[in-house]
């Protein structure tokens, strides 16, 4: 009964709605709060699939953890506000967090998919830890076309990463994982919050 199913299995799920507002993505804590999708465990496999916007309408995008993090914790802020996204508590504090180095930097821990295909989306991040505050990620964000990110996230109060033109490839997929530059043997990734929105056009 607790099979999961596999990812091909919905290649031709039918679109709900793709009129849909921003759609929101918690990690780590079970929050039940309108206009969040609460995804609770680590392990690479688990999915989440036609995802609730932020006025609780159904779309047609899905979510899978495809490269296992080391854990879950609550080490974030209690509550914050960064620009005109509103955090819960619950949503500031809890992140997945893992180990980065050159056994798993580059590789995507984090797939949206059933996206139009080389559509843009407006995608935004939010990561943050109660370690030093010169503590920093380095995003790796994938379609059609690629961004490379730096982002402080110790002791974060007011930072995302707001990519507004990033393209679904053309399996309407994009991947977040995190990059290893030359001067860091290893550091700790952390994620606590994303947010995706189809850039509209006329």
């Amino acid at each position: 009964p607790f099979e999961v199913s596999r990812l091909q299995d919905y290649q031709h799920q039918p679109a709900y709605n793709n009129q849909v507002n921003k759609v929101q993505v918690n990690f780590g804590h079970d929050l039940v709060m309108a206009g969040w999708n609460s995804f609770l465990y680590e392990k690479a496999g688990r999915k989440m699939f036609s995802l609730q916007d932020e006025n609780n309408v159904t779309s047609d995008i899905n979510i899978e953890v495809t490269h296992s993090f080391d854990k879950r914790d609550m080490q974030g802020p209690s509550r914050t506000s960064v620009g005109n996204w509103k955090l819960p508590k619950e949503v500031s504090q809890s992140n997945f967090n893992t180990e980065i180095d050159t056994s798993n930097a580059g590789k995507p821990f984090i797939v949206i998919s059933n996206l139009k295909p080389q559509q843009s989306y407006a995608i935004e991040i939010y990561a943050s830890s109660n370690t030093s505050a010169e503590s920093y990620n380095y995003f790796l964000v994938k379609g059609d076309n690629s961004k490379k990110i730096k982002h402080h996230v110790g002791n974060n109060l007011a930072e995302t990463i707001y990519l507004k033109d990033i393209k679904a490839d053309k399996n309407g997929k994009i991947e977040i994982g995190y990059d290893l530059p030359n001067n860091e043997k290893s550091y700790t990734g952390f994620i606590n919050a994303l947010s995706i929105e189809l850039i509209k056009t006329n």
